[in-house]
């Protein structure tokens, strides 16, 4: 019999959890529900996104090394938004560089944003499809 899993969670390990909190808070909305803070500074946090948590914890080392390769881009975060054009157009007043839309195969519009530690974010749109 296999565990019954109770939530799932997300932890990025990013360069300065201050900046991160800033972008996924103010920017896309996101609620904060835990923090942890050292020498004033926030260090680690916890958000909600439609019932599902993304942590962030400012772990150096370890985002020096994902910046000096590309492997951090094995990960993407899909992020489903009412009004994708609204979306679109809140980031780039934002000063952040967002593709154009595109019409997936799958039956999505999507467009893509990278957040301040260059983890790709696709923030999706269904189409409405009719047979």
């Amino acid at each position: 019999m296999v565990a019954s899993i109770r939530s799932f969670s997300i932890l990025l390990n990013v360069h300065d959890c201050q900046i991160s909190l800033d972008f996924y808070q103010r920017v896309l909305g996101l609620t904060l529900t835990e923090s942890w803070a050292d020498q004033g500074r926030v260090r680690w946090c916890s958000l909600d996104c439609a019932g599902v948590t993304l942590m962030l914890n400012e772990h150096r080392a370890s985002a020096a090394l994902r910046h000096l390769g590309s492997d951090h881009q094995d990960c993407v975060l899909y992020l489903s938004v009412a009004n994708l054009s609204e979306m679109r157009l809140h980031l780039m007043a934002e000063g952040f560089e967002v593709t154009h839309p595109q019409t997936q195969e799958y039956g999505l519009l999507q467009c893509s944003v990278v957040d301040p530690d260059g983890y790709e974010i696709a923030l999706t749109e269904p189409l409405n499809v009719t047979n």
